[in-house]
């Protein structure tokens, strides 16, 4: 098995030791060009000190790299310092970005920064997150989805509730899109799972 050896500074790997809960980290390295290719999924990465120092002082296992915007990086993991996001919430979002493609599943907007890694089951009602219970979603469509509103089915269709047009007496770019099949990832693993499809169609979606 090999690893890689990322250096980082000393704030930062104290910043980590003191917050001992946390199961993820995340390793940037800003204006890079080209993919990283230097570990597999599960091979070890760790961590050494600038100079002087030049201690290794942790590490952890490979999970994903992605190209990112430094706008949606920011977004993504945040300033710990300042604002820490729910554990996981960062990769889970640009986990599910790059497996949609970076386009809304039903819209198929590309245009990035409206993009939103939604939760099929929220991590408040014991959702998790993985790939599989996420969709990527255009803002209004994902805000719509979190209230029940819209729904995609275990077919993996788009489903818009009569309520839109009751409650707001609106709703017709939403209903142009009743019945259309979703954009879903390549990998079958990444796919929704159909179990939390149907959870949040029968406990979220308006009926």
């Amino acid at each position: 098995m090999k690893a890689f050896i990322g250096v980082t500074d000393r704030d930062w790997y104290a910043f980590l030791r003191g917050r001992p809960d946390l199961d993820e980290v995340n390793f940037w390295q800003p204006g890079g060009s080209q993919r990283f290719r230097a570990l597999q999924v599960g091979e070890p990465f760790l961590f050494k000190l600038h100079a002087p120092e030049h201690f290794v002082v942790g590490g952890g296992f490979m999970l994903d790299f992605s190209q990112l915007p430094v706008w949606l990086a920011w977004e993504a993991f945040g300033e710990p310092v300042l604002v820490r996001p729910r554990l996981g919430q960062g990769a889970f979002r640009v986990m599910v970005t790059d497996a949609y493609g970076r386009q809304c599943a039903v819209t198929r907007e590309r245009a990035l920064p409206t993009l939103e890694a939604a939760h099929v089951k929220p991590v408040s009602a014991g959702g998790i997150h993985m790939v599989s219970n996420g969709l990527l979603l255009r803002s209004d469509v994902h805000a719509l989805y979190d209230r029940g509103y819209v729904t995609v089915s275990p077919d993996l269709r788009f489903h818009v509730s009569s309520r839109l047009k009751s409650d707001f007496d609106n709703g017709e770019p939403y209903y142009e899109l009743q019945g259309v099949e979703i954009a879903v990832p390549v990998r079958p693993s990444d796919r929704p799972k159909t179990a939390l499809l149907e959870w949040h169609a029968d406990s979220i979606f308006k009926r």
